[in-house]
């Protein structure tokens, strides 16, 4: 099966370069892996998967944190994973990367504990986003936990505005529509909830969290 298309993290392959300059400037990396790992209470000696992981930063982050968790970063795009393999090389964390083919995940059902993603599903068609969740729930173990970071309704003047201006590129209109809940619970999770968890010039990030039942 061929891999799906995907929108690179900065809209073009050629900017994958500057992502992490440009992204430290107005993301909250040590708070978003603190919401992350607050919400789904991953703990050591248990496996934690980054769907979409990009650069690894919000891995990083929770690997400075020392839960002790088996941490594994998974992403589409084989240039971004190509500049997070480096990160972990020089910080010597122990994160595992492995590269996504848009369809499915290469893990075993139910041998994860947590997993979560942050600012990646607005990338994503309805549909796919709908795909990854229940690919996201085959791979969780029973009772395990999953959060999501990413763009919802937005509040204010600036944030419906920057949702405007990202729809042209993004897939974005569900999000902004606060369908994300929606969808995990289509894909089996229960106990879902959501709330505001920081704003910015471009939209309002939401914390979306579930566990499998």
């Amino acid at each position: 099966m061929a891999k799906k298309k995907f929108i690179p993290a900065l809209e073009f392959s050629f900017m994958t370069c500057f992502y992490d300059p440009m992204t430290r400037l107005f993301l909250p990396y040590g708070f978003m892996a603190r919401e992350l790992v607050g919400a789904t209470g991953v703990s050591s000696g248990k496996s934690l998967l980054d769907f979409g992981c990009g650069t690894a930063s919000v891995l990083t982050e929770i690997n400075r944190m020392q839960t002790g968790a088996k941490l594994t970063g998974i992403d589409i795009d084989p240039e971004i994973l190509a500049v997070a393999k480096e990160k972990i090389r020089r910080s010597g964390a122990a994160i595992a990367i492995d590269e996504y083919d848009g369809h499915r995940l290469p893990y075993e059902d139910a041998s994860l504990d947590v997993v979560i993603s942050s600012l990646v599903f607005h990338h994503i068609e309805p549909e796919g986003k709908r795909e990854a969740l229940k690919e996201l729930f085959r791979v969780l173990k029973p009772g395990g936990r999953i959060a999501i970071l990413d763009l919802g309704p937005p509040s204010g003047l600036f944030a419906r505005i920057g949702v405007f201006m990202m729809s042209f590129k993004e897939h974005i209109h569900d999000n902004a529509e606060g369908l994300l809940p929606s969808y995990m619970k289509e894909a089996g999770f229960i106990d879902v909830t959501d709330k505001l968890s920081f704003k910015k010039v471009f939209g309002t990030i939401y914390l979306y969290a579930g566990r499998r039942g």
